[in-house]
């Protein structure tokens, strides 16, 4: 892996910290303004390689893990080195809420990144603050002696670490809220529509749109579709598709307007070859009709039973996947093997990837070209790199 600018400052950031401890305790003269000179100037390499990783487009996967984890370590280990100097109850307490803090907010980004949701835990803007006050603080605090140096500048340092100390709990319980948001789930299984109950606060006064995620659906003119269905204002609307055995599934019968007047269940006498697929869009009313939704014999509530609420008003309308359109199913191995070769033989006849995510990317303006070649580079010699290279050319 080839070491980039910011990445070699971070590094290097990493290899002041020994240095730093060693000029801390060695007794020459003016060796805490030294310390601190050190501390500053770390501080200001972690500003300099974010902006040169952006400036020059070399933000790469090793340097967003790394940058955190030095400025982590630079902290710490200067606010246990203060500590020992500034023996005070107060002084200890904030070191620990600001160590403390780090660990938490460092394991749960590593959770979200997990969950591939590591932006809804990105740094916020007090969160920077916090880390500006942080390190003017210890800058300060390392510079001065409490033996020595006159009261109103330990105050005024004292001061400005208690409300970093103060802001990193704030934005400590932000970065909970953001994540509860996305980690939060049913501790037991209850049903499709309890979805919309836990997701409230992530729904907020939107319409919203939920889709099965062992579901495939592949189809010409098939992104025209969701977008229309994304613009309801009002109701819900549901994707049907034909089937061969709809007694496998549930059915929907439809009118004239293509509103759906009858929904059932794996019917015995079916009624109607249009089977209910797992992609659903709603409006803002779901979540009120979620939470009055009793559960059926099963424990679970039913998605079958929200969409009667929205059919007994005639709000429940229908839009298909179409004639040559695939709705196909990877619940289990055999169905993922069978819709894995579906995708090879599309792709292989037609040359083309199915839901290349930086081909649509680049096709809706969303990024450049210049951040196509970085995913090659990142991708490496592979096939799926070639792909690319062909949609910049």
């Amino acid at each position: 892996m080839p070491i980039t600018i910011p990445n070699a400052l971070t590094i290097f950031r990493i290899l002041l910290i020994p240095v730093l401890v060693v000029v801390f305790y060695l007794p020459f003269k003016n060796h805490l303004l030294f310390a601190a000179g050190i501390f500053a100037f770390a501080a200001i390499t972690d500003w300099v390689d974010g902006y040169l990783a952006r400036r020059l487009g070399q933000m790469t996967a090793f340097g967003a893990f790394l940058d955190p984890v030095a400025d982590k370590l630079m902290v710490s280990i200067a606010l246990v080195l203060l500590v020992e100097r500034h023996d005070t109850l107060l002084f200890t307490l904030a070191a620990c809420v600001i160590i403390g803090r780090e660990i938490v907010v460092s394991a749960l980004r590593e959770w979200m990144a997990e969950l591939g949701e590591r932006t809804s835990v990105a740094v916020s803007y007090i969160g920077k603050v916090k880390t500006a006050l942080q390190m003017i603080a210890i800058t300060g605090l390392l510079a001065t002696d409490p033996r020595l140096d006159e009261d109103w500048q330990l105050v005024l340092c004292y001061v400005v670490l208690y409300a970093a100390a103060v802001l990193t709990l704030w934005s400590m319980v932000v970065y909970l809220k953001a994540a509860w948001v996305v980690i939060k789930e049913q501790d037991k299984p209850r049903g499709l529509p309890d979805a919309f109950v836990l997701g409230e606060k992530f729904i907020g006064s939107s319409n919203v749109a939920m889709i099965l995620g062992d579901n495939f659906f592949y189809g010409q003119n098939l992104t025209h579709k969701l977008l229309n269905c994304a613009k309801i204002k009002s109701g819900a609307k549901i994707l049907l598709h034909s089937v061969q055995n709809p007694e496998l599934f549930g059915i929907a019968k439809i009118n004239s307007n293509n509103k759906i007047i009858k929904i059932k269940e794996k019917p015995k006498k079916f009624f109607s070859n249009y089977a209910i697929t797992g992609l659903y869009f709603f409006d803002n009313k779901v979540v009120k009709y979620a939470k009055s939704l009793k559960p059926s014999a099963r424990g679970e509530v039913e998605i079958i039973d929200l969409l009667k609420k929205y059919m007994k008003k005639n709000k429940l309308s229908a839009d298909f996947i179409g004639r040559g359109g695939a709705w196909l199913d990877t619940g289990s191995i055999e169905d993922f093997y069978k819709t894995s070769a579906f995708v090879q033989a599309i792709e292989n006849r037609q040359g083309l990837k199915i839901a290349c995510l930086e081909e649509i990317a680049h096709l809706n303006g969303w990024i450049n070209k210049k951040e196509i070649i970085k995913q090659i580079k990142f991708y490496g010699n592979c096939e799926y790199s070639n792909y690319l290279k062909k949609i910049i050319k």
